[in-house]
Order: C-alpha cells, then sequence, then structure tokens
C-alpha cells in the first residue's frame, strides 16, 4: 500500500465521517501522520487495526488518545512503539474491550497494570511474545482481569507455575486461554487448569509446556 497520507487518503476520510471500523493491518505505509488523520477525522470510530504497521511511532500512537469511542485495538507488532507511549495513551482508551497489544518491544508489566487498571470493560487481550513480562503480567491479571474472557499470553518465557494458579483462581470470565510458547510452565499448570479451568472452551498449550512423559501414562 502507498503512504496512507496522500491527498486521496485525506478526502477518503472526509467524505466517509461515518466510518466505525478501519483496518490498515500489515500496511507499512501507514504512517504516523495516517493515525493523526483517522484520530482527526472518524468520530465514530470503534475498530481500528494497526497491527504490523511498523512504521507507526509512539509519537503516532499517543494521537489516539483522542479516538475515545475505541472498544476494539490491534498494534500488535508495531514494535516502535514505547512503553510511555503505551502507557500514556492506553489511559484514556477506557472504552476497550478487546486489545491486541502482542509483539510491542515496549510493553512491560508496569504497562499491563496501567492497561488492567484502566480499560475495565476489556474481555479479550492478547500479549502474546512480549520479552520483558513476568510473572507480575500474571498478578496484575489475577487483581484486574476477572472480566477477562479470552486471554493470549503465549511466547512468554518468564511466567512461573504459582503466578498462573493464582491467575486461574481469579479468572472467574475465561473461558479462551492461549498460553503456547509459554515454556518455563510445567505439569503443575496443567493441574491448576484441571481444578480452576472448568469454564475454559479452547485451551492451547502447544510449543510447548514443560511436560516429562510420565505425566501422560
Amino acid at each position: 500500500m502507498a503512504p496512507a497520507n496522500t491527498r486521496a487518503f485525506q478526502d477518503l476520510l472526509s467524505d466517509c465521517p461515518l466510518l466505525v471500523t478501519v483496518n490498515f493491518s500489515g500496511c507499512l505505509g501507514v504512517t504516523d501522520a495516517a493515525v493523526l488523520q483517522v484520530a482527526d477525522s472518524c468520530e465514530f470510530l470503534q475498530s481500528l487495526n494497526l497491527r504490523g504497521c511498523k512504521s507507526i511511532t509512539g509519537m503516532g500512537f499517543t494521537f489516539l488518545k483522542q479516538a475515545t469511542s475505541l472498544t476494539r485495538l490491534k498494534v500488535g507488532g508495531c514494535d516502535q512503539i514505547s512503553e510511555r507511549a503505551f502507557a500514556d495513551t492506553i489511559v484514556g482508551l477506557s472504552n476497550l474491550t478487546k486489545l491486541d497489544a502482542s509483539n510491542l518491544d515496549g510493553l512491560s508489566d508496569s504497562s499491563v497494570e496501567i492497561m488492567l487498571s484502566s480499560c475495565p470493560e476489556l474481555k479479550s487481550v492478547n500479549v502474546n511474545n512480549n520479552m520483558m513480562l513476568t510473572s507480575k503480567t500474571l498478578d496484575c491479571f489475577a487483581r484486574y482481569g476477572q472480566r477477562i474472557a479470552s486471554l493470549s499470553i503465549g511466547g512468554n518465557a518468564n511466567f512461573d507455575d504459582e503466578a498462573m494458579k493464582n491467575m486461574l483462581v481469579h479468572a472467574e470470565s475465561l473461558i479462551k486461554l492461549k498460553m503456547s510458547g509459554c515454556v518455563s510452565l510445567t505439569d503443575a499448570t496443567l493441574q491448576s487448569i484441571t481444578h480452576y479451568g472448568a469454564a475454559l472452551e479452547y485451551l492451547d498449550i502447544c510449543q510447548r509446556l514443560l511436560l516429562p512423559m510420565a505425566s501422560w501414562s
């Protein structure tokens, strides 16, 4: 896709003032300027997909502060978004019900806590493949995430069984759990799921938990 800062793009936004959904997924030509134009022009915007738009920086992300009607946001893979920009922006998006914040180099435990405490309506969260996250993130989900129905935490190697158990104990609404690639978790986490995950309808544990072969005998 050509850079989304052309006159044609500006005209499109001006002529379509009722847009509620915009999908830029994978468009490398989408820049900070395009995000600003969308935030300025789409008064009724509810769903924005910026997944894989790697030209967007922290400054561009902060333009979404004014998009207070957003309920669904995907910024997975926008790896120029800094920890500070994420935290400063997410506090103003309190209506979010679905958030994809996977593959963000700047996402930390404190960022997750700010996100969960600021967005009480969140039902679906994806924080896959964020290498800075530790078991403190699971503690945050235990503290604030009782309404979350779908949680993706895969690819994070720093989670431990005890924090996972604590999160599951408090996950009152959880029906979908993706945790593939959480290689530090053992069969103790499976036991916790057995005890506290009766409401689960979907479970992804591939690639892989550290399970001894005896666990399957």
